[in-house]
């Protein structure tokens, strides 16, 4: 018998005959259908803005699949138990960075289309957009009890590459940054992307970490960026090579590409650094692991830079 995955290729491939079938069946507008399939829509988008995990999943069928892109682990979640647990890690990943709320996120939905394929069936897209990427959203519907539910949902992300010759002056207001919290086991570690290499043309990647007492990454050594640090509040440990230093307010650490390294904050209270990677593209990583399982969280490790060993005892 065919497996979940293979059933959902197979509707797929059906979706696009039955949008033909539908336009010539449908002979008036269904004004009551477009207008409660854009409540859903509305609720959905709602939900997702304000974290309300529960509300959101209201949206979802007992048998909803769901397709996630890049940045989160993409694969295919069979069942609304699936889904519910890969978005509660996105959620709780939002959340932990966010600065204030709710709601967390304000999302502007872009060239919505809704496409009613029957009484109990529509088909809605829609696309996002920030800095970094633009995204198209895919929501297959089907009513249920009087009730509308995303069947399926497809996710896709494709990166907004900008030109070298193309950057434009970037001023970035106290605040104003995107903050993420560290991986399991830092998660008070907060990082704010003040430049990104999209921003810049890939020139350069900046971003400013506020580490917990104790608090540091494992050796590892970056093989294509130089690297390098400012130290504007705390006190901490560096170890570059076979150097080891401490490193007061003030201090400025520059690491070649190759070198391992690593740091420690060693006093009693969270200390900020700076930090600048060139060309631009490593910091993306603090971004790319939000929510994510402990061995997501290794893989997206593994691809921006080369773990040595153990953190700073």
């Amino acid at each position: 018998m065919p497996n979940a995955r293979m059933r959902q290729a197979a509707t797929w491939v059906t979706i696009p005959l039955l949008w033909i079938l539908a336009d010539a069946a449908l002979a008036a507008p269904a004004t009551k259908v477009d207008r409660e399939v854009n409540e859903l829509l509305s609720h959905f988008i709602t939900a997702f803005e304000n974290l309300d995990l529960p509300a959101f999943m209201d949206c979802f069928a007992d048998d909803a699949t769901a397709f996630f892109p890049v940045p989160e682990p993409p694969d295919l979640f069979v069942g609304k138990k699936e889904v519910h647990r890969q978005f509660r890690q996105v959620f709780a990943g939002i959340r932990a960075s966010a600065t204030s709320g709710p709601p967390y996120q304000h999302l502007s939905p872009e060239n919505t289309q809704v496409k009613v394929l029957s009484p109990e069936a529509a088909l809605v897209t829609f696309q996002l957009r920030n800095a970094e990427r633009l995204g198209r959203r895919t929501l297959v519907l089907k009513k249920s009890q009087g009730h509308w539910l995303i069947t399926q949902l497809h996710a896709s992300n494709v990166p907004i590459e900008h030109a070298a010759g193309a950057t434009k002056p970037l001023i970035v207001p106290p605040g104003s940054a995107p903050r993420y919290a560290g991986p399991q086991g830092r998660e008070n570690d907060i990082t704010e992307l003040l430049a990104t290499g999209v921003q810049t043309g890939k020139k350069l990647g900046m971003f400013l970490q506020t580490i917990a007492p104790g608090s540091g990454p494992p050796v590892h050594l970056h093989h294509g960026e130089v690297e390098f640090a400012y130290v504007v509040s705390g006190q901490f440990t560096f170890k570059a090579a076979d150097e080891v230093a401490a490193v007061p307010v003030g201090s400025f650490i520059f690491i070649p590409p190759g070198t391992a390294h690593t740091f420690k904050n060693t006093a009693s209270s969270p200390g900020r650094l700076l930090f600048g990677v060139i060309p631009g593209g490593f910091e993306q990583m603090f971004a790319d692991r939000q929510g994510v399982d402990s061995e997501t969280n290794k893989q997206l490790t593994e691809k921006y830079e080369h773990v040595l060993g153990p953190p700073l005892p």
